[in-house]
């Protein structure tokens, strides 16, 4: 009788040493977790001079919105990270709504409106100018 209850005590501890490891695992988890959900992932396309990058750099470095973005963010004291991903694949995150997305360049489509919330615009670009000569036929 004292072997079973000797060999069920041990049980007791193992199970319980168990189950503390796995809550602190799990605690672990959910706190890396939360920090990725407070992050707003900003994904670009280096677009000079929106978003400039400098040569082996992963992140912009320079840019008219990137400045602009950077004062709003810190400003309103929010974290962020910017990534280089192309906006198709931007488009698909925001559709499946699981992490907090923002794509700067996006234009207002009625389309996107169904499963994209817009901003007030940030940022009014001036309309681009060709030169051209006067006998160059290739532009109208």
């Amino acid at each position: 009788m004292s072997n079973l209850m000797n060999n069920s005590i041990y049980i007791l501890i193992i199970s319980i040493f168990l189950i503390n490891i796995e809550n602190k695992t799990y605690a672990k988890d959910k706190i890396e977790k939360k920090q990725e959900i407070d992050t707003i992932f900003i994904n670009i396309q280096p677009r000079t001079p929106f978003f400039i990058y400098k040569k082996n750099d992963s992140k912009p470095s320079d840019g008219v919105a990137y400045h602009l973005l950077i004062k709003i963010l810190n400003s309103a004291n929010v974290k962020y990270e910017f990534n280089n991903i192309p906006m198709v694949r931007t488009l698909v995150l925001m559709k499946k709504n699981k992490t907090k997305v923002c794509y700067p360049n996006a234009l207002m489509i009625k389309s996107r409106m169904s499963y994209v919330y817009y901003s007030r615009p940030y940022f009014k670009d001036k309309k681009t100018s060709i030169l051209l000569r006067k006998d160059d036929n290739r532009f109208k």
